[in-house]
């Protein structure tokens, strides 16, 4: 990397850390404890989730039209949702398809595929498939998760944060998440966010493939 890109990333990793400093010391976000809550997502919130998603997933396919197969996103979660509890021993206290609901401000809930309480922690679990392009949508979706935690965790006195789950193909050479690290490190710094790589083989990952039609 040229010492012009050092830079470069040095003055963006010094705006998100004003930006959360601004964050923290302004209280710009709502401060009252009754707006939010902690609730499983409905069919409505579930389908539009898959609606958003499976648009996503047609933008993808008009980019590379000769694949025939799609990833099965909910299957594919799972899987890395499995592995990191049998690795942290937490399937007990997991719960799925949680939501953080907020009648102040909008409607629309901000959904996560997991959630896991006990006395000292509240962790808000989403996954993510490791490519460029998936990196590329899912950062403005982290920022806008985080925020929303940061506003919880501040509003409920309580140690919250945003695990994401990265699947890590095995097969895989080119697998990098050090960009995705570097530009939400103010927040990794602070203990809101927590990026975890899950390993998976070639053949986990064709598992939860689907045959399109």
């Amino acid at each position: 990397m040229d010492p012009a890109e050092k830079e470069k990333e040095k003055e963006e990793d010094l705006k998100q850390e004003l930006m959360f400093q601004s964050f923290n010391n302004t209280n710009c976000f709502v401060n009252n404890p009754d707006s939010l809550e902690i609730q499983c997502m409905d069919s409505a919130d579930k389908e539009k989730i898959k609606e958003e998603e499976q648009q996503q997933e047609e933008e993808k396919r008009e980019e590379t039209p000769t694949h025939r197969q799609r990833l099965d996103r909910e299957k594919f979660a799972k899987l890395l949702l499995r592995k990191y509890c049998d690795k942290n021993q937490q399937s007990d206290n997991l719960l799925y398809d949680m939501k953080i609901s907020d009648t102040f401000i909008s409607d629309r809930p901000v959904a996560f595929k997991a959630y896991i309480r006990d006395d000292e922690k509240e962790l808000f679990i989403d996954t993510f498939q490791a490519s460029a392009f998936s990196f590329l949508i899912s950062h403005d979706r982290i920022y806008v998760k985080i925020s929303k935690i940061f506003n919880y965790r501040s509003t409920k006195n309580t140690n919250a944060k945003m695990v994401c789950l990265i699947g890590k193909p095995d097969f895989d050479e080119k697998f990098d998440i050090s960009k995705l690290q570097n530009d939400f490190w103010p927040a990794i710094k602070n203990n809101l966010l927590d990026i975890v790589p899950i390993s998976y083989t070639q053949e986990e990952y064709e598992s939860c493939l689907i045959l399109k039609s």
